[in-house]
């Protein structure tokens, strides 16, 4: 088999290899650490006519670590209106049909064909358009900003067009393409690569993760469709991608831009066409860099109409007893210069069963008096900064969002599925010595039975 996406690859081995080294918080009051309390809190009935605890605004002051973080709190509040349900999900395992959608959607009706070598021709083709990129000086220049780094870029390419010369001799005369199978593969089947075994020193389990991978040209370019599944208790990789493998050479002679509405409203209708519309909206991120507007709209899935909080980078490799080893479900739809150059779904889930449709919650004052205790136990100069270099600062807390919505935790002894549940979550800005450090979740408290959920383990 020819050689599929080195891309993909070192996403994946890079997303494994990041998630080990998440910090754990101190002190926490973590959920499924209460012998059975919180299940039986669960099924407990809503006796509360409706909870007229929550109020518009919610203001105080307070320190911790001593004198060394300020945290002021004045905040909107957002509680949740009508029923509060505990929902009981599952990982979905992405199927062959789900790619062949997300194929026909995102190649715009270009065939999809197995990955394979590049003929002569694609070979000759490429080598042509990195040489004129490398011609022309004044465009790097434009492009990178600076000579230091355009000459960075133009030795790479240099050696992108060696290795292309390379591959030139056996390549194939005829441009021989094969019709996608739509079917899963071992990882590493795409690139002919061995597979680490348990005990190798770059072993992540990899060989027990089944791969799919449909390539086409799209407008001129190569794009690929991706599906990652792992079903194993050690940890659960349920993925699925679309990119365009040469983005970054063509995407720079685009000079579109867009706006939020513009933006959301593109990635609302892509996401409708691949059949998610009970994701919902929950993110908006831009950035420019080296003459590229880049644009992500983030969504997570809605449960009894309620839409999950995004979750943070899991530990997916924790040893922790409890930790869930599965990343939070996010869609994430992205615009370059006004094309849209990336989709990417994370750990989708399949409904098991609604455990209660309307739960019975803790008072809004309950959740913020724990919500206070926690930051003073776990809020410290050293969570913040690193002290084994110079940094020093004032910091400063600001809480400015309290929401309450849906978050994902996993029960102690289950494998199998997880919960949804209400839960509150406490975001704002982190300053050291005034400067803006960005905006930021603090904090996650368990609505049920206040206890603090611990984000980077999942429970």
């Amino acid at each position: 088999m020819g050689k599929g996406s080195g891309v993909f690859c070192a996403m994946l081995f890079s997303c494994l290899l990041l998630t080990g080294c998440a910090e754990n918080p101190t002190e926490d009051i973590v959920v499924n650490k209460n012998e059975g309390k919180l299940e039986q809190a669960i099924q407990r009935e809503n006796k509360k006519d409706s909870d007229t605890s929550v109020p518009e605004k919610y203001t105080d002051q307070f320190q911790a670590d001593g004198e060394k973080i300020e945290v002021s709190v004045d905040a909107s509040v957002t509680g949740l209106e009508g029923n509060k349900p505990v929902v009981r999900v599952k990982p979905h395992l992405i199927t062959e049909e789900e790619a062949k959608r997300w194929a026909d959607v995102l190649f715009e009706g270009a065939t999809a064909y197995e990955p394979g070598e590049k003929s002569k021709t694609e070979i000759e083709d490429r080598i042509l358009q990195l040489k004129e990129r490398i011609s022309d000086q004044d465009k790097l220049l434009e492009d990178y900003g600076s000579q230091e780094e355009a000459d960075r870029i133009k030795k790479e390419l240099e050696e992108e067009i060696k290795e292309y010369e390379k591959q030139y001799a056996s390549a194939s005369d005829t441009d021989e393409k094969i019709p996608c199978t739509w079917e899963f593969h071992p990882y590493g089947y795409y690139d002919d690569l061995p597979m680490p075994t348990s005990g190798d020193a770059n072993y992540e389990g990899l060989d027990k993760t089944s791969q799919l991978i449909a390539q086409a040209t799209v407008n001129g370019h190569q794009a690929m469709v991706e599906v990652d599944n792992r079903e194993e208790n050690d940890y659960r990789l349920n993925t699925q991608w679309f990119l365009y493998e040469d983005e970054q050479e063509w995407i720079k002679e685009e000079t579109g831009t867009l706006s939020k509405e513009e933006a959301v409203k593109q990635a609302d209708e892509i996401k409708n066409q691949l059949g998610m519309e009970n994701w919902k909206y929950a993110e908006y991120k831009t950035s420019e860099a080296e003459n590229i507007q880049n644009v992500m709209v983030t969504y997570t899935p809605s449960y009894e109409s309620i839409t999950a909080f995004q979750g943070s980078l899991i530990d997916l490799k924790s040893e922790d007893l409890y930790a869930s080893n599965y990343y939070y479900s996010s869609l994430s739809i992205g615009f370059e210069n006004g094309v849209l150059t990336s989709v990417e779904l994370i750990s989708p889930m399949d409904v098991v069963q609604i455990e209660n449709e309307n739960v019975e919650t803790m008072d809004f004052e309950e959740i913020y008096q724990t919500f206070k205790k926690q930051a003073q136990a776990q809020f410290t100069e050293s969570a913040f900064l690193d002290l084994d270099a110079t940094e020093t600062g004032k910091i400063q807390i600001e809480i400015s969002e309290i929401t309450e919505g849906l978050f994902r935790i996993k029960e102690k002894s289950n494998t199998e599925d997880f919960l949804m549940v209400p839960a509150w979550s406490f975001s704002g800005t982190l300053r050291v010595d005034g400067e803006d450090w960005g905006k930021q979740q603090f904090l996650m408290i368990n609505g049920i039975d206040g206890s603090v959920i611990n984000t980077s383990l999942g429970y």
